[in-house]
């Protein structure tokens, strides 16, 4: 078990120093000395999609669901990868679906939520949604004042809208 926490370990710093293949071996070896850790597989999603491997990705994210319904990492997840393959309106449906495990369950720890209306905000933009988008991106810096993240995309979104003030002010923040 401990073997296992150590190759984990060695995949997120692989990750972390964008190694991929790398951060993927050494997730691999991890599941096989312990196939029952959720994070590892996690892991091992991520990996994947940073390797542009999203079927694969999106399989081992499925699997995670699987393993804990209300597991909401690995829904949000899946909306990447849905974006990340241009299949928006799949990737809104999913987003939503995680957003909604914290209104059915507040036990759920809350620390990705942010993200998740980031990435919200970033699906509604792609589909020109540009009001929607300042509103997942508002929730999203209601949570964390500080997301950079959302405050780029938010910036994009105004930049978009041909809104240069609003831009850079936003990118101003990021800095």
């Amino acid at each position: 078990k401990l073997m296992g926490e150590y190759y984990a370990d060695l995949g997120d710093e692989a990750l972390d120093d964008k190694a991929y293949k790398m951060a993927l071996q050494h997730t691999e070896k991890a599941l096989t000395l312990d196939d029952s850790q959720i994070e590892y597989w996690n892991q091992k999603g991520n990996t994947l999609a940073h390797l542009k491997r999203y079927e694969e990705a999106y399989v081992i994210f499925e699997q995670c669901v699987v393993m804990d319904p209300k597991y909401v990492i690995a829904h949000a997840s899946k909306a990447q990868i849905k974006f990340f393959q241009k299949d928006y309106n799949q990737a809104m449906k999913i987003t939503l679906f995680a957003l909604s495990l914290y209104e059915k369950d507040p036990t759920i720890p809350r620390h990705e939520e942010g993200d998740i209306y980031t990435l919200k905000g970033v699906i509604h933009s792609e589909l020109g949604e540009y009001q929607q988008a300042h509103d997942a991106y508002d929730v999203a810096l209601g949570i964390y004042p500080h997301n950079d993240m959302a405050l780029y995309n938010k910036a994009c979104a105004y930049a978009l809208q041909k809104n240069k003030n609003e831009a850079f002010s936003l990118l101003k923040e990021c800095l």
